[in-house]
């Protein structure tokens, strides 16, 4: 189909742009010295409570469990409503983004096997994310001014939107209350390595999920 061509065409033109801008926002970072900034701001980065300062250890376990909390509440609630999805997408990449950030402080199954599994459940997300942000862009391009074959682009985000409903059924039911239990006791029996060498568990705080 020549007008499917068209299509193909003009996303590539788009990439490439998008491309452009990417190299000229590096080299921008390049030029201000990027990395000897973040480098200057760790080097101040410091304790400022009233408080004394509290053991990393214990900072781990709560930010961890802070976060495995706000997870699992997303992750409860209506998923046939794909912004519910999107919502539980986001507090998983937080999720993701604590633990690589505290891996070093817990067990080293930690990272082998519940990462693996958080990384899973993102990327079968992902999916679904994925058709409902190209949908939404095929409609934008359509309503464009010079947008060719608008009623092509249309049609194409008609069938994202399907493609994404019938992912997000795939997973909604891989996503099985089982499932769900299962990684919750995982973190719950998640242990921190101690300086000294001795693994204790994750403490669960008073507002975790009922």
């Amino acid at each position: 189909d020549s007008r499917l061509t068209g299509v193909i065409a003009g996303i590539h033109d788009r990439r490439s742009e998008t491309q452009k801008q990417l190299v000229a926002a590096r080299k921008r970072l390049k030029r201000d010295d990027f990395e000897a900034s973040a480098q200057a701001l760790v080097k101040r980065v410091r304790w400022r409570g009233d408080l004394p300062e509290p053991a990393f250890v214990d900072v781990a376990r709560q930010s961890l469990r802070t976060a495995v909390d706000e997870f699992l509440e997303a992750a409860a609630a209506d998923l046939s409503d794909m912004p519910h999805l999107h919502a539980m997408r986001l507090a998983g990449k937080r999720l993701r983004y604590t633990m690589e950030l505290l891996a070093g402080v817990f067990e080293p199954a930690f990272k082998k096997r519940l990462y693996s599994v958080v990384q899973e459940i993102q990327d079968k997300i992902g999916r679904v994310n994925d058709h409902v942000t190209a949908a939404a862009l095929l409609e934008q391009w359509a309503t464009e001014p010079d947008a060719r074959d608008a009623e092509l682009l249309s049609q194409l985000a008609a069938e994202e939107l399907g493609f994404a409903e019938s992912t997000r059924r795939q997973f909604q039911k891989w996503w099985s209350p089982r499932r769900v239990d299962e990684l919750r006791r995982e973190f719950d029996r998640v242990k921190v390595v101690e300086p000294r060498g001795k693994e204790q568990p994750v403490d669960r705080p008073n507002r975790g999920i009922a």
